[in-house]
This record gives structure tokens, sequence and C-alpha cells, in this order.
């Protein structure tokens, strides 16, 4: 059985179209897979599955470029907890309860009772996130837009599979929602498979 995927976390101080590719490890052989962007001062990610890493795991590497100033911290919100945040269109409130705890990286003030915005994060399903904006003009242009860290808090905190990650992102998040105020490279791990999933709110 494959260990937990594994979150490496680095800091910087730099401050519906979607797809999603499945990363299957008997063709991923000795490889990794990048993703960055052609412009400088922001996320890059690392992902290694099978038998590019030196053992039974998976990684995911992040080099962070925070989006608010601050000291960053490692977050957890446990199952159960129970939040209210804005609809991406309307201005009415949605209710949510986390039915899978997690941990993650986030600036100080975005943290409980604020609401968590984790740049990357491990669920307790075993499943890990990181994103890395991408170039796209086709989102949500309303006040009340997610940001990414909206997006990936939504998938995460009730996800038991990678599958049910990359349903929330894009079914739900993409074509329900049309949420995100940005659009996203998601890299997303669990113990015995990778994706990567490139969405915008349309």
């Amino acid at each position: 059985m494959r260990g937990l995927a594994v979150l490496l976390i680095v800091f910087v101080l730099t401050g519906g179209n979607f797809f999603a590719v499945n990363v299957d490890d008997g063709h991923l052989a000795s490889s990794s897979i990048m993703g960055k962007h052609g412009y400088n001062g922001e996320c890059k990610l690392v992902m290694a599955t099978g038998n590019a890493t030196a053992g039974d795991y998976n990684l995911l590497l992040k080099v962070r470029d925070p989006a608010r100033p601050g000291l960053q911290v490692l977050c957890r919100i446990p199952s159960g907890y129970e939040y209210d945040y804005r609809h991406p269109w309307f201005p009415f409130k949605m209710h949510f309860v986390v039915e899978r705890g997690f941990i993650g990286t986030t600036t100080l003030k975005d943290t409980p009772p604020n609401i968590t915005k984790a740049g990357m994060l491990m669920n307790d399903a075993a499943i890990a996130i990181g994103d890395a904006d991408t170039i796209s003009y086709l989102t949500n242009p309303t006040r009340n837009a997610w940001d990414d860290f909206d997006w990936m808090r939504y998938a995460m905190q009730s996800a038991d599979t990678i599958e049910e990650v990359i349903e929330l992102l894009t079914e739900e998040g993409v074509k329900k929602l049309h949420a995100s105020s940005v659009a996203e490279n998601f890299f997303v791990i669990a113990p015995d498979k990778a994706a990567i999933v490139e969405a915008d709110a349309f």
C-alpha cells in the first residue's frame, strides 16, 4: 500500500473551459511534472509520483508567492468546523460544514475566526493540492467571486477521493458556480495517483 501523500512547503519572499490530466505512475517513469508561468513572481509546483520518487510515496512541492503580506503559518481545520461564506455571484451567505479536516499554509490573518485561505493544503483523506495562476480572462467579474484559496477549500473540505476533488473543482466550481476570479493550474496528489487540472470560471 502506498504511503501518504507528502506536502512539502517552500516559501519565497516575492511577495465551461477546463481540463484534467490524470498522472498514471505506470507512464510517469522517472520524471517529474513542473508547472510554472512565463512571468516572474508567481507560485511554482513540482509533482513526482511512482518511481520518480525514491520510495513508496508521492511528492508535491510548491514554491509559494504569498498573496497577502504577513507571516505564513500552518493552520489546521478539524472536521465538523462550520462557517458561512458568500455565494460567488449573489449577496447572500452559504453555510459550510467541513467534512474532511485539513491542514494548510496560510497568512496569519487568514485563520479562524476569519475565513481560512490556504495556498496549499492536505486533507485527512491524504489528498494534497497546490495551485499556480494561469492566464485566462474567462473569470467571474463580480465582487463576490471566489479567489483560488476559496476554490481549493471548497473542494478539499469534503472530498474523499482525488476524483471527488476534480469534480468539485470543475463540475461544481466551474460548470455550476462559475465561481472564480482567477484561472488556475491545480496540482492534486493522493497516495496512489495524481492529476493536473487547469480551469477558469467558464
